[in-house]
């Protein structure tokens, strides 16, 4: 589904201010590309974080390399606003970070010049997906190191089941709702090897989510972009019949604990620029 990126920027900063509370399953993607990180011993003193948000990610890279200087970008210019503001609460000086506001699928990065290039939860929004992918690891230096999380397409496999028992049932229900937008891992290792990626990896888990109900669930869906999933802003009032009996089947069909659950497929996808060297696909880690 190629995105329309005015209508994603003005979405995500009518968020922003209320997107650190709702973005838990981000967060847990932050700590998880961290531990990549550490696993990987990777060191660098340039670094580009690709769609920083409002800052989780830009905070635990600071602090994890503090002698480095980093460039975050991000499409929302609300959302730099917060990552500013958020890291200059714990560090004031923030001299060693170049914000950008700006598409980073747009920006002509200097070839060979970065020792990390990570990204949380946003490449599964780039319209061009294997050029843009192809120009960062350009920009990385060799034995650079690229680290990218994003969705799996297990993500909300119960909204998903359910729709499509519904879009049998009723034919006219949300015909628009787009479930396969999330690519399969071997395609985005295939990405980076052809990017220039030696050894590709992958890394995968599965996570559950619990919220009070289904209507809450699909609140929060919006702060992970959801409304570009379903492809209608009218979604979100939740008001047509079709959506109100999915939601009530949903509630009856998931429950756990007293509310629902939603599972999450969390991927991280990785490796080092190395020149000179065959490539081939490592095993993936589950």
């Amino acid at each position: 589904m190629k995105q329309c990126k005015k209508k994603m920027a003005r979405e995500f900063s009518r968020l922003a201010g209320r997107y650190d509370r709702r973005a838990v399953i981000q967060k847990r993607m932050a700590h998880q590309i961290m531990q990549t990180l550490t696993e990987q011993e990777v060191e660098a003193r340039e670094i580009v974080e690709v769609g920083c948000g409002t800052g989780y990610l830009t905070q635990l890279l600071r602090d994890r390399f503090p002698d480095a200087r980093l460039t975050v970008i991000d499409l929302s210019d609300k959302m730099v606003h917060f990552a500013r503001q958020n890291v200059a609460e714990v560090k004031p000086d923030t001299s060693d970070i170049r914000f950008i506001v700006a598409d980073a699928e747009a920006v002509e990065w200097e070839k060979e010049r970065y020792d990390l290039i990570v990204s949380n939860a946003t490449i599964q929004w780039f319209n061009q997906p294997r050029k843009t992918i192809a120009t960062l690891v350009d920009a990385l230096r060799e034995e650079g190191f690229f680290l990218a999380s994003t969705f799996g397409p297990d993500t909300w496999q119960e909204l998903r089941k359910l729709y499509y028992e519904e879009l049998r049932e009723d034919g006219d229900l949300m015909a628009e709702w787009d479930f396969d937008c999330a690519r399969s891992i071997p395609d985005w290792k295939q990405i980076l090897l052809d990017a220039g990626i030696t050894h590709p990896q992958s890394a995968v888990c599965w996570q559950r989510k619990e919220y009070q109900d289904c209507r809450e669930f699909l609140g929060t869906v919006q702060y992970l972009g959801g409304a570009f999933v379903f492809g209608q802003d009218r979604f979100w009032e939740l008001r047509e019949p079709a959506v109100i009996r999915l939601m009530e089947r949903y509630d009856r069909a998931y429950r756990q604990n007293g509310g629902v659950y939603a599972t999450y497929q969390l991927v991280r996808l990785f490796g080092w620029k190395r020149d000179g060297l065959e490539r081939e696909y490592c095993v993936d880690r589950v």
